[in-house]
């Protein structure tokens, strides 16, 4: 017979809900049985994809310089702005991330919450300018109708590469 039990479980902002089935131990000698060696070879388990991240740096800049109709000109202009954007903007993420995980060990005061919260903003805020310097960077030689192209292209890319249609 068997039997199942909720736990929830925090990653990061969400909160999942699993269920674990297992068998009452007078029952567990109907359940479970011996797995065999050509059960395991029949079901290898899959490799462990690991990302080459300059082959995908380089579908990114192929998808959108296609996608938002680059030329050569712009496309050499764009891309070195645009990866260091993207730089910049990883090391913000990184330190909102390493701010929430020191707020999710343990109780806190509301003042700390409340400190939490104000470097979060700043730190949100921070991205956000800097998205606005580097619009106005590009804006240079790139008009506004073609920097609206490569954002939503990239958008794009990012909702294929999470889909797994990017490998």
């Amino acid at each position: 017979m068997l039997q199942s039990k909720y736990t929830l479980l925090k990653l990061g902002g969400a909160v999942l809900l699993f269920m674990f089935s297992y068998a009452h131990p007078t029952h567990a000698s109907q359940i479970i049985e011996p797995c065999s060696d050509t059960h395991v070879q029949q079901n290898p388990r899959k490799p462990r994809y690991r990302m080459d991240w300059q082959e995908l740096k380089r579908k990114q800049e192929a998808f959108i310089t296609q996608h938002a109709g680059l030329s050569q000109t712009e496309a050499s202009f764009f891309f070195p702005l645009f990866h260091e954007l993207k730089q910049k903007q990883r090391a913000i993420r990184r330190s909102m991330h390493k701010i929430s995980k020191e707020m999710e060990q343990g109780t806190h005061t509301e003042k700390q919450c409340d400190e939490y919260l104000e470097q979060i903003g700043k730190l949100r805020r921070q991205s956000t300018d800097l998205e606005i310097t580097y619009y106005k960077k590009w804006r240079k030689k790139l008009c506004a109708s073609k920097i609206i192209k490569i954002l939503s292209a990239d958008r794009k890319f990012s909702k294929q590469v999470f889909d797994g249609k990017v490998k």
